[in-house]
């Protein structure tokens, strides 16, 4: 599990450099990191109903959930989120940034090649990565050591994130130990902290 944590940091890390600096602000902007990448869009389930003449029902079905999903065409990939205003809009970027982190830890292409579509075993772990991934990025731990948070509320209301975000980076951040990849660490401190107010 560490070795896997390590590769997600590191992941972070690189998608984070790639960000203009204006974008490296929190709480984070996910809808504006995504519209940087060039092979990304991103959509509301209600914009591609009301495109494509269906219901949002229908959508959320055929993505097979009711908050997210990640379709990939060629080397392009589509984020679709589910925009009602009963989510509550953290509880939305949390989504995206989880789609996002299928996308940049490879995992449709993991699946493409094993062909696990239906593997549960496998499809936990990705799904715990992926949130490991949108926990990093809309809640580095780095910065929550240097700025001393010490709760799930503290981190809520500094980060911007819905409960059960916020639930899953404090657990994250408990087991945290940044002797595993102390440079990652402090890249993290050195390429956020002058963007953090």
């Amino acid at each position: 599990m560490v070795y896997r944590n390590i590769k997600i940091e590191r992941s972070v890390l690189g998608f984070l450099k790639s960000l203009p600096p204006e974008l490296l602000k929190f709480p984070f902007d996910i809808h504006k990191a995504v519209k940087t990448m060039s092979n990304c869009t991103i959509h509301s389930y209600q914009m591609f109903a009301l495109k494509f003449g269906t219901s949002v029902q229908k959508v959320a079905e055929d993505c097979q959930s009711e908050t997210g999903c990640t379709h990939k065409y060629n080397d392009k990939y589509m984020i679709m989120y589910n925009n009602d205003e009963q989510l509550p809009n953290e509880r939305r970027k949390y989504t995206i940034a989880h789609e996002l982190g299928h996308i940049i830890l490879g995992h449709h292409e993991i699946k493409r090649k094993q062909q696990i579509a239906q593997n549960d075993k496998e499809d936990k772990v990705m799904e715990r990565e992926a949130d490991y991934f949108a926990a990093c990025v809309l809640c580095p731990m780095p910065l929550v050591y240097i700025l001393k948070l010490r709760n799930i509320y503290q981190i809520r209301r500094r980060f911007g994130l819905s409960y059960k975000a916020a639930e899953i980076a404090w657990n994250d951040y408990c087991h945290y130990d940044r002797s595993y990849d102390i440079a990652w660490h402090n890249d993290m401190i050195k390429l956020l902290s002058p963007h953090f107010e």
